[in-house]
């Protein structure tokens, strides 16, 4: 495989992040092993060019990320996979990546005025496709810095990216999943059903209410699910059902 940026940093730094990053990618199935090679390397092209306060991941790539920091890179390969980088950014990312990526494409969407895809190819490598938003998306994402193979990637936190999701209707099961993921996520941190029922208001609830009811029932035997404890779980359904509408 050949993603020259992140490769070419992989090289400059400490010899077992390029092998650990070499035992798992050798084992990532599609389009894991395609989409997250697209995202490390364009995190390490950015970071090198010194505009890592500029752009934030968002999305599947995102929930990765937060499964990779809490319970390691392996975990890559039994995630459910995406086809697409969810990315939001300045102009001047989007300048950098077209100079530093072949782009096969680049449209911009017909319903959101600030939303492009493109879609790039590395050498060797299939193509990648980037939905990219270029409104300010410091008011959308609170970001964060995960470190991966000794590659910083910056991505929306796990509440910001809640949000993001909970307003997508609950048909769209993938959404649900990850919702219960970054819940699990923030269980791990510390968080109780009480913290998180903080960070949203109104509808919101209801929202979450939902998608957490429908991706339990869904998922709920889902063995490879980065999930919230079952107490967790219960508490938090009790408390959205009970003050969602407040």
């Amino acid at each position: 495989m050949v993603f020259g940026h992140l490769e070419n940093m992989l090289a400059e730094g400490d010899n077992k992040n390029a092998e650990e990053y070499l035992d798992v990618f050798l084992d990532l199935k599609e389009p894991t092993r395609t989409v997250l090679g697209y995202t490390l390397d364009i995190a390490s092209f950015l970071n090198s060019s010194g505009l890592d306060k500029e752009y934030v991941i968002f999305g599947g790539y995102a929930v990765l990320s937060h499964i990779m920091d809490i319970y390691g890179e392996q975990m890559a390969k039994v995630w459910r996979g995406s086809n697409d980088i969810d990315m939001a950014g300045t102009q001047s990312i989007l300048r950098v990546i077209k100079s530093g990526y072949e782009v096969n494409s680049d449209f911009p969407s017909q319903n959101l005025k600030d939303k492009r895809t493109l879609k790039l190819v590395e050498d060797n490598e299939k193509e990648c496709k980037i939905d990219f938003y270029t409104g300010d998306f410091k008011k959308r994402f609170s970001s964060e810095r995960n470190r991966h193979f000794g590659i910083d990637v910056i991505v929306g936190n796990p509440i910001s990216l809640i949000h993001s999701k909970a307003n997508i209707p609950v048909s769209e099961a993938t959404h649900s999943y990850d919702i219960l993921t970054l819940l699990a996520v923030l269980e791990h941190r510390g968080y109780s059903p009480k913290d998180i029922l903080k960070e949203f208001r109104g509808n919101e609830r209801a929202l979450l209410f939902g998608h957490v009811k429908e991706g339990l029932k869904k998922f709920g035997e889902d063995r490879i699910g980065f999930f919230p404890s079952g107490k967790f779980n219960s508490t938090l359904k009790t408390q959205l059902h009970k003050f969602r509408g407040v």
